[in-house]
């Protein structure tokens, strides 16, 4: 032979065309890779920018938002005074967790980060989108959000989670559905709740925008407390205490909001639990019937 053979066969060896066909997609695909990477750095950039400008109260330190936007009052303070008292009550991971209105995805994340699988509902699309992004940046895989509003003809479809955060969402429920509606909702999440539920909400007292849509709660902090409490010992099996009294992160200490935890009793026996989650099911249906 004047010089190798272009192509040749047995013992498994590769045409010469085929391997450079194999390195230019290969080179193709590392040129994708790159172009993705710096399409997406600018997308996130584009959130950041976002983020800041339009007065996100909450802290994204992922996306180098640290302190929440200038334009807000807690900065963040506040986000992190709840995490400080959330943290402590945890179960031991592992075990599956709801946020219900997860926003930027904060209390979402630091509960993946320990041990927990979560899902995250999220009525604003472009909150939705910052949360993951800010999920991406960590790489955790223990995380997810949902694009949705939890609403009456939706919360039983709920799945059942170890911990569920109904955290300042129940005066937009109220808004929305009225309050006695959302107190059948709350049940229904309580019903889907196997450990334990915290809960934060604004309180007449201290919120004159929703006296419109929530009853009275008296004139004082202190009164607020009790009424929520009242609210919560509702629930059956639960056992509610307070964790804090808390700035919010968008009017600094010129609202402040109560926290609370619900623990599911362990004298609760799965067949009560069976028997409640029947009959949230059944009232939910007559609900979403009439409506």
């Amino acid at each position: 032979m004047d010089g190798p053979p272009t192509l040749r066969y047995g013992g498994g060896r590769t045409s010469e065309p085929g391997a450079a066909r194999a390195a230019v997609g290969a080179l193709v695909h590392r040129l994708l890779q790159t172009a993705e990477r710096v399409f997406y750095g600018a997308y996130v950039r584009s959130l950041r920018v976002q983020g800041r400008v339009s007065g996100l109260p909450v802290p994204v330190a992922e996306l180098g938002i640290k302190r929440g936007s200038v334009l807000t009052h807690g900065r963040g303070h506040g986000t992190l005074l709840r995490w400080a008292a959330i943290e402590p009550e945890l179960p031991t991971p592992p075990g599956f967790a709801i946020d219900i209105g997860s926003h930027t995805g904060f209390f979402s994340l630091r509960l993946a980060e320990r041990g927990f699988v979560v899902l995250g509902c999220e009525p604003s699309r472009r909150l939705v989108r910052i949360a993951i992004a800010a999920a991406d940046h960590l790489q955790q895989p223990s995380v997810a959000f949902m694009p949705v509003a939890v609403g009456p003809a939706n919360a039983g479809s709920l799945p059942d989670a170890d911990i569920v955060l109904v955290l300042s969402v129940f005066h937009d429920w109220c808004e929305a559905f009225g309050f006695q509606r959302s107190l059948e909702m709350l049940d229904v999440v309580w019903q889907r709740t196997r450990k334990m539920l915290f809960f934060e909400a604004p309180n007449t007292a201290e919120n004159a925008t929703i006296r419109t849509h929530m009853p009275s709660m008296g004139a004082s902090p202190d009164a607020a407390k009790m009424y929520l409490e009242q609210i919560l010992s509702r629930l059956e099996h639960g056992e509610v205490a307070l964790l804090g009294h808390f700035p919010t992160d968008f009017r600094g200490d010129k609202e402040r909001r109560h926290l609370f935890v619900v623990r599911r009793r362990s004298s609760a026996c799965a067949g009560d639990r069976v028997s409640s989650r029947i009959e949230a099911d059944v009232s939910q249906a007559e609900t979403i019937s009439r409506s």
